[in-house]
């Protein structure tokens, strides 16, 4: 009678586990591409976007090695780490609606475009003021202005009224809509302007307004 081999029930067991699992090897157990990221969200800024997402359903295999998020329009593309849900896109347009997708990937591959966030408009420079008097004394101008009809989708933050010759200057808040400019030499011609400006920057020019100091003290709006 042959000698009988006795398999450990270790062994045993493994096998019947390889067995009963199909031969050892699903499709289901390789390595897949990432899911789809959801719930996309994009906040404008000055010429970038603060985008954000939601992280796929976790798949068999390979976690998130990376997200690429782009924007449309354009080519802009920005990739981060799998570990962050969030990216800043630069570059972008003053004054350009966009939306972003958001796409991750791993060692296998690349998974679905997410769907697009929603629409956003980078801000703009704000629109030109409007001068509307000026009052001169011998040595200062007091101008008044009303404001840009637009702000370009950021806050003023100050406007800057110009004397020409000599460079004269005065900066007041963004909400303000009079000045006093000091300084000027009395009995000069002058070109007055004022500019707007907000996060992205300098707005166009006002009109000019060209009026003359005056030899004395008395005043005299123009």
């Amino acid at each position: 009678m042959p000698p009988v081999t006795r398999v450990p029930l270790c062994v045993l067991l493994a096998a019947l586990a390889w067995l009963f699992s199909g031969c050892g090897s699903s499709e289901d157990e390789a390595v897949q591409p990432p899911g789809l990221p959801i719930d996309v969200t994009a906040e404008a800024g000055v010429r970038e976007a603060r985008v954000a997402w939601t992280a796929p359903e976790p798949k068999r295999g390979a976690p998130v090695h990376a997200y690429t998020v782009r924007a449309s329009p354009g080519d802009i593309a920005v990739t981060v780490p799998g570990k962050d849900t969030r990216a800043t896109v630069p570059g972008l347009a003053n004054g350009t609606m966009y939306t972003f997708t958001v796409q991750a990937s791993n060692p296998v591959g690349e998974g679905p475009l997410s769907v697009p966030s929603q629409p956003i408009t980078t801000p703009d420079l704000p629109g030109a003021v409007e001068i509307l008097t000026v009052s001169v004394e011998a040595t200062r101008a007091t101008l008044t202005w009303r404001t840009p009809g637009s702000d370009g989708g950021s806050p003023l933050t100050d406007n800057v009224v110009t004397a020409q010759p000599g460079d004269v200057q005065v900066r007041v808040a963004g909400n303000a809509t009079t000045a006093t400019l000091e300084g000027l030499a009395s009995a000069t011609r002058y070109t007055f302007t004022i500019q707007a400006r907000n996060a992205v920057g300098d707005g166009p020019r006002s009109d000019a307004w060209v009026t003359s100091t005056l030899c004395g003290a008395v005043s005299l709006v123009d």
